[in-house]
């Protein structure tokens, strides 16, 4: 089967996932900025309470991972389908651009984990036992570390697969 096949007879689920994925990213987006400046403000403001905290890019870099990145991924995937569906649809700033979205994701979740390792309660230098050692292997085999590594891996995938899909869709329309 063809792929112009599958896309028209698939158009109106994937006309609602672009649909979906764009309110969701647009939302996201907005919510995103909020909890950015509700972060600035809280550490200008009360600057006590994140006293503990030593790694202060952390407060700017949770609304990315949080809402920010995942925001403008979603944009990105219904700009993509949106370019699918229409036939006569031109690229947008956003899907050319879309594979350093990706590798900017890619490079803040890196920074999320740099936070979490900083941000540590204990740093494990030495071993003194070999409960120690257990809690240190529990924490980088952690979930919470885990998925920061995978989200690396899957945006540097995607960008590298997006900038691929998107030279070789625009290869077959000069075709046409």
């Amino acid at each position: 089967m063809e792929w112009n096949q599958i896309i028209r007879d698939n158009e109106r689920w994937l006309s609602t996932y672009c649909a979906l994925a764009r309110f969701t990213g647009w939302m996201l987006v907005f919510f995103g900025i909020l909890f950015f400046f509700g972060n600035v403000f809280a550490r200008i403001y009360h600057p006590e309470v994140f006293a503990q905290s030593p790694f202060f890019p952390g407060a700017l870099i949770q609304p990315f991972t949080a809402a920010l990145l995942p925001g403008l991924i979603a944009l990105v995937v219904g700009a993509f389908l949106q370019y699918l569906i229409k036939p006569d649809a031109r690229l947008g700033l956003l899907l050319v651009h879309g594979d350093k979205v990706l590798y900017l994701a890619a490079a803040v979740y890196l920074l999320r984990i740099v936070e979490m390792l900083t941000n540590m309660p204990m740093v494990y230098t030495h071993f003194n036992d070999i409960w120690d050692g257990l809690r240190a292997i529990g924490f980088v085999i952690s979930p919470n570390l885990l998925l920061p590594i995978a989200q690396i891996l899957i945006a540097v995938g995607l960008a590298q697969g997006l900038r691929r899909v998107l030279s070789a869709i625009r290869d077959s329309k000069t075709l046409i």
